[in-house]
């Protein structure tokens, strides 16, 4: 796995010296850390730190690919070579057994590039999703997430989006810039500070502006809230990245980030294999229970070919409050439509505003319950999520 990260606060790690087994430079840091299984023995996890206005030191690839032929073997490695594109190589050049990801903090756009002609990054961050469905959920609408989503291209064939709510970073709110405004934004801070959370800043012309909301999911929204979320996360294009103290239905941890005064660290909470047992054992606990959805709903993801990273997709305008997106599969056997109440309120989906073929049968993947012939609506509930499906 590479992971091409651009962290613009955090530029004296990148500008320091490390051991060649341990990092190398090209336009930015590169850590080899020997971190991931494979097989009986150990893969190589690349992080790559991209600064455009860090050097790149002529010597950097070279290096990369000898590091990579003494860890890996020549066989596995080929020799890079630099492209021009402000990122130093192509990554897929230097090793055909990988997949790169990349974690940038940069316009959409420029976001976008780093598929280059599917030779770059397999899977890019959709950064802007997370303060997106925040802010859906918090404030009852979703046209600010829908606006965003139909600007989104498919991503290129090979090529994929990781999708994520929640990290050990926190939840960044700098990508949401241009389509949420300076008080939306601000909403999120207050909301954040409200759950018992803290927030980062950054340096900006006009003075210190909000970086990242550093607040546990579990605490910033409702249960209900918090299930929606994933769900909207689970379905949309890409694969989905669950942060695995979101998964543990995780507090904020005040007292560690104190301790360390480590901002970042309040949802770092490190958890006790029994605690961590008890609220996956399925006990009726609200934290059991809302981890006992998200999986349920990760199992029923996982057997849907419309829910391939691949599938179609198409955003759907079918009311304020709601939503919604269809997925059909590669083979265009199979549609799912999945519809979010973003409301506190109940609300009437208007079966007619889909495209339900007549003649098959449908079904809510959520529920199991199945649509009726002529069944003209479903009532949907406070933040219920419905994925309806003709398979």
């Amino acid at each position: 796995l590479f992971r091409i990260a651009t962290p613009a606060h955090d530029l004296p790690r990148a500008h320091r010296a490390l051991d060649p087994h341990a990092a190398l430079e090209c336009n930015g840091l590169i850590e080899v850390a020997r971190t991931l299984g494979k097989g009986a023995g150990v893969h190589d996890c690349l992080f790559l730190g991209n600064q455009e206005h860090i050097g790149c030191r002529p010597c950097g690839i070279e290096r990369l690919v000898r590091c990579l032929r003494r860890e890996l073997g020549e066989a596995d490695a080929v020799t890079a070579s630099h492209l021009g594109t402000g990122r130093g190589f192509s990554v897929r050049e230097v090793i055909d057994q990988v997949s790169a990801v990349t974690e940038t903090t940069v316009p959409s756009a420029e976001n976008l590039s780093y598929f280059g002609n599917r030779d770059e990054a397999h899977m890019i961050y959709t950064d802007r999703l997370p303060p997106l469905i925040i802010d859906a959920l918090l404030h009852g609408r979703a046209d600010r997430l829908r606006t965003w989503m139909m600007q989104m291209p498919p991503a290129p064939p090979g090529c994929t989006y990781l999708n994520f709510l929640a990290s050990h970073d926190g939840i960044g709110v700098r990508p949401a810039e241009g389509l949420l405004t300076d008080d939306e934004i601000g909403d999120l801070v207050t909301a954040a500070e409200a759950a018992g959370g803290l927030h980062g800043t950054y340096n900006a012309p006009g003075g210190p502006r909000p970086y990242e909301l550093n607040v546990s999911l579990w605490d910033l929204l409702e249960p209900d809230q918090f299930v929606c979320a994933h769900a909207i996360m689970f379905g949309v294009e890409g694969i989905p990245a669950l942060w695995i103290n979101s998964l543990l239905v995780r507090s904020n941890d005040p007292e560690t980030a104190e301790r360390t005064g480590v901002r970042r660290d309040i949802t770092r909470a490190r958890v006790d294999l029994a605690d961590a047992t008890a609220v996956l054992d399925g006990s009726d606990t609200p934290e059991s229970r809302a981890a006992s959805e998200l999986l349920r709903l990760l199992e029923i993801r996982s057997t849907q070919p419309a829910f391939d990273p691949g599938a179609t997709q198409f955003t759907l305008q079918i009311g304020e409050g709601l939503f919604a997106f269809w997925r059909q599969s590669t083979d265009r056997t199979q549609s799912i439509f999945a519809v979010h109440n973003c409301t506190t309120g109940a609300q009437v989906l208007d079966l007619h505003r889909l495209n339900l073929i007549a003649t098959d049968e449908w079904r809510d993947l959520v529920s199991g319950m199945p649509l009726t012939t002529g069944q003209a609506t479903i009532d949907l509930a406070p933040f219920q999520s419905v994925w309806i499906t003709n398979a």
